[in-house]
């Protein structure tokens, strides 16, 4: 996918909506593997997030003209519409990616690992700033809308879905659906959070916290008695700890 163009900013509206074409046929093809997709799209996206931070860089109100082949109808795209499609593509991939998550890793009571919670979460919240971005483009995208107030939904934050929500009532007054999910919201009958987090009656932070906090009172014991008997066991425990706590966010 090159162009024997010089650097300019038409060259980095070219490259960028080729990215984007190919991410949105990617995307088309392999419908039925969201997971996959996800990822194949995030690539392509980032790519074409590159060129159109160039454009801008070199000329920001350069603008793209596309031909339609059928009727050689032309029209004229701007870097706003395509920065605004470009981060709305990112944000539905990362939603994509959450939904699979949820999906694969849910146990019978609904939680998941904490391993898969931090990651679901992570995509959720990942979704929720390209979406929020898209809109700073445009600002009553309904697409992004409908998309970012999913976000919210499934991070559990039911007052930013709500004001999503009357923002879009803004754009689209007589979408039935749209109220129908402001009354469930009212109501307290929407969905909870897509990831919950694993229960535990004590958890592995509070077990090392209890930890340090026995190594710190050895080193307060080997001050008070002028001893140094202590410390080794409290070298240990905070070395215990300090292990402890990298094997839990790493691995768990």
């Amino acid at each position: 996918m090159a162009y024997n163009e010089p650097d300019t900013a038409l060259h980095h509206l070219k490259m960028a909506k080729a990215y984007l074409d190919e991410a949105e046929k990617h995307g088309a093809k392999e419908k039925n593997a969201n997971q996959f997709v996800s990822d194949a799209e995030i690539k392509s996206l980032l790519e074409a997030a590159h060129h159109l931070n160039n454009a801008r860089a070199i000329d920001p109100n350069e603008v793209l003209w596309v031909e339609d082949p059928k009727d050689k109808t032309r029209t004229k795209i701007d870097q706003d519409f395509l920065n605004s499609k470009v981060l709305l593509m990112e944000g539905v991939a990362h939603l994509n990616a959450a939904r699979d998550l949820s999906t694969k890793h849910r146990n019978t009571d609904g939680s998941v690992v904490r391993k898969v919670y931090k990651e679901g979460v992570g995509r959720l919240e990942q979704a929720r700033d390209a979406l929020e971005k898209s809109l700073n483009y445009r600002s009553y995208s309904d697409d992004a809308l409908n998309f970012l107030a999913k976000a919210y939904l499934r991070l559990g934050d039911q007052q930013n879905c709500r004001r999503v929500l009357e923002r879009h009532l803004e754009v689209s007054s007589d979408d039935i659906e749209l109220h129908k999910q402001i009354k469930e919201l009212d109501a307290g009958s929407v969905p909870g959070p897509l990831f919950r987090a694993p229960s535990f009656s004590i958890s592995f932070p509070t077990i090392m916290s209890f930890t340090t906090i026995a190594a710190i009172g050895l080193f307060i014991l080997a001050i008070v008695q002028h001893s140094g008997a202590p410390v080794g066991p409290g070298i240990l425990l905070l070395l215990g700890s300090a292990a402890g706590f990298w094997l839990y966010e790493k691995f768990f």
